[in-house]
């Protein structure tokens, strides 16, 4: 029951904030051209949503190979670290146990 109130309250203050912020000028130009924007992509989905996937998915896989690319990038990164270490470790002659003195 207190959950349901709560959220109840966030969204009742969260319209209320709302539409206070839509008294300025500045605010109603700026929600008015979103929602033009917004109004004229609905309208391109809706006449050719074909095409819309189509280039959700051209999109999908550009972003899955250049996400590929930045991986293999960093595993070769990781690959230098790792024998630039291995390097100096081997370079670097053990250290001596040190005992505590009589």
């Amino acid at each position: 029951m207190a959950k349901r109130k709560l959220l109840t309250r966030i969204a009742a203050g969260a319209v209320a904030g709302g539409l206070l912020a839509l008294t300025d000028k500045e605010v109603r130009a700026y929600v008015k051209a979103k929602a033009g924007t917004a109004k004229m992509y609905a309208v391109a989905l809706m006449k050719n949503p074909v095409g819309t996937i189509g280039a959700a998915r051209l999109a999908l896989i550009e972003l899955s190979e250049k996400v590929d690319g930045q991986a293999s990038e960093v595993m070769n990164a990781l690959g230098q670290v790792q024998e630039t270490v291995e390097k100096f470790r081997s370079g670097v002659p053990e250290q001596k146990k040190l005992e505590a003195p009589e």
